[in-house]
């Protein structure tokens, strides 16, 4: 925890739909266990060493081409950055912080616009998507610091865009790439910065937006959304060519759009809005998550889930899995709906930290379910690093602000893994929740609570779907959850109260739909995958048969310090197949790790 931070006192505009659960400041969490080492190495190897210049020199000297993407990497890093900040305190931190949006702010032109084009176009491919980020940047370090310049930076970033749009007599959808829907993703800060001004124009604006996607040729995201039986029927018309208007399959960037949509539900309240982002979900989770929680081919949807097993070209971008997890933790938020939960620890666990170097530097680009990971591009459109790389540590330090929440009625425990949390009840109440575990390791969980003074309220802890029915034990009382929801312990809770259970982890089999007789093997959240450092051949070994109905799995020693669990499993004929967790698989990104998440049933 960050003691010495003091979060800023900001007027913000009244929300109209409040959030079931509220996420927990930074500045209040201590993240320790495996998480929090990859989270520490996120911070020191990749936050803290990113060149800031060199993210800086476009925007100073703008001559990027119509086609380049430059404009999205400072805000991408920055909003990392101030999270970083907050949640370490470290003073290296904090001098980056201040370089990076002092080095920024000083590119503005007088008309407002910050951006890499030298005609400060709104046409280019993606201007409008670079003004997003930019936007979510300096509205990041807003909320963290009330710098007053900061905000005002941002307002002028903001109506420079809008006078600049309507100046093509255009509608925001018809700008750039993929249906408008890397444009149209701007409603999210747009909202936000309508929310932390209390200036109604951008509030206007982002209500247009929304209103423009109902137009003929509009994405129509929302009537799609809850009309359709799967995401590709949104544009059923397959894309002749990938890098064009008409595509509209791609997978980050409509994501991004229903995320905004979030944003507006909770300033305007439109219920109909929301309920097409919780459709849309369902049309994803049904249709395109693969069993490491994520999905896409090419960058795109695919309708994956039936053909995960196939051969895919470009598998599971990294990005897909990182714009899942937030798309998913505004639903938690919004809802205090489990599920979402769910669905964050499985790609978080597998296909997030499957993308991570172990040493917290790198994201690969793509995830496939068996072959060889590949870092790809080291430089992206002059630029040391790629799309997935910058967004990742936005997401490895959203994990301990989700971990525990604040919910109406006390905290929160979604997610299991080693740490503090200081959570504030409704009332005001500050509550110290600690826990102690090596989950998913083994699934003993205990915590202790800690309120400020003796104080009557609920704690819920999230029972996993894949999970069996969970006692847990505090004051010599038993409190039971099924799986699926949260087990809810309401009493008057004392300093130092302990409350213990823990989750079995059986191996359980993963049938796939279009798989044909393929599997995959899952221990509580982590799917399991061969590993040619584990004396396994990886991709498509034939000796991993194992019967599905009767899966028998033990730890064994890994040998390899770059893998974080190992097992061995019980073949059909007797043998032992040496197995680890699929983030480990494959980390050396080459073919001394070559890996499969699937098995066979034995011939006979």
């Amino acid at each position: 925890m960050n003691p010495y931070y003091k979060s800023p006192s900001i007027q913000t505009a009244t929300t109209v739909a409040p959030d079931a659960f509220l996420p927990t400041p930074l500045a209040g969490v201590d993240l320790r266990g495996f998480a929090g080492h990859r989270l520490d190495l996120t911070i020191q190897n990749r936050i803290l060493k990113q060149n800031v210049d060199e993210l800086l020199q476009p925007f100073r000297l703008k001559t990027d081409t119509r086609e380049t993407w430059r404009c999205e990497f400072w805000g991408k890093w920055f909003t990392s950055l101030v999270d970083a900040w907050v949640y370490s305190g470290v003073p290296e931190a904090e001098a980056l912080v201040k370089k990076a949006v002092v080095g920024l702010m000083a590119t503005q032109s007088e008309n407002g616009y910050i951006g890499t084009q030298p005609d400060a176009s709104v046409e280019a491919n993606w201007d409008v998507w670079g003004r997003k980020y930019t936007l979510l940047g300096l509205l990041g370090y807003y909320e963290a610091s009330g710098d007053d310049a900061t905000l005002g930076a941002a307002k002028r970033l903001a109506d420079n865009l809008i006078a600049s749009v309507e100046k093509t007599g255009q509608s925001l959808h018809r700008l750039g790439l993929y249906r408008g829907m890397p444009a149209s993703s701007v409603l999210e800060p747009l909202v936000k910065l309508a929310r932390l001004s209390g200036e109604q124009r951008f509030m206007d604006f982002a209500l247009s937006i929304v209103g423009g996607w109902a137009q003929a040729d509009g994405p129509d995201l929302i009537n799609k959304a809850l009309t359709n039986g799967s995401v590709t029927a949104f544009f059923p018309t397959p894309p002749a060519e990938w890098w064009v208007w008409e595509n509209g399959w791609k997978a980050y960037e409509i994501m991004s759009c229903y995320e905004g949509v979030c944003e507006l539900y909770r300033a305007t309240g439109n219920k109909r809005w929301f309920d097409a982002t919780v459709a849309f979900h369902a049309l994803l989770a049904k249709h395109e998550m693969m069993l490491v929680g994520s999905g896409s081919a090419m960058e795109c949807w695919c309708d994956g889930a039936g053909r995960q097993a196939e051969t895919l070209e470009r598998p599971l971008e990294s990005c897909t899995a990182m714009l899942w997890i937030k798309l998913c933790a505004q639903l938690l938020r919004v809802t205090g709906d489990p599920r979402y939960a769910d669905d964050i620890e499985l790609a978080f666990y597998n296909a997030f930290l499957g993308s991570m170097a172990a040493d917290g530097s790198w994201y690969a680009r793509h995830n496939p379910l068996e072959g060889v990971r590949d870092p790809e591009e080291r430089h992206q459109v002059g630029i040391a690093q790629n799309c997935c790389v910058a967004n990742g540590p936005r997401v490895m330090l959203m994990f301990p602000a989700l971990a525990v929440m604040a919910g109406g009625d006390g905290p929160v425990v979604n997610f299991f893994c080693g740490g503090a949390h200081r959570v504030t009840l409704a009332g005001g109440t500050a509550v110290s929740i600690e826990q102690e575990t090596n989950y998913p390791v083994d699934g003993a969980v205990a915590l202790r609570v800690t309120p400020e003074r003796p104080e009557e309220f609920t704690v819920s802890i999230r029972v996993p779907s894949w999970a069996a029915p969970v006692v847990a034990t505090v004051g010599g009382k038993t409190f039971t959850g099924a799986p699926g929801g949260y087990l809810k312990i309401h009493r008057r809770w004392r300093a130092g109260d302990r409350v213990t259970w823990e989750f079995p982890l059986p191996p359980r089999a993963l049938r796939v739909n279009g798989a044909g007789k393929k599997f995959g093997i899952a221990r509580g959240p982590i799917v399991l995958a061969t590993d040619a450092r584990l004396g396994t051949a990886g991709a498509g070994d034939a000796r991993a048969e194992v019967s599905p109905d009767a899966i028998a799995l033990a730890p064994r020693p890994s040998g390899d310090t770059a893998i974080w669990m190992a097992f061995t499993l019980r073949a059909a004929d007797g043998r032992e197949i040496p197995v680890c967790d699929f983030a480990s698989a494959g980390n050396t990104w080459d073919q001394r790790s070559a890996y499969s998440v699937w098995f066979t049933p034995p011939a006979n």
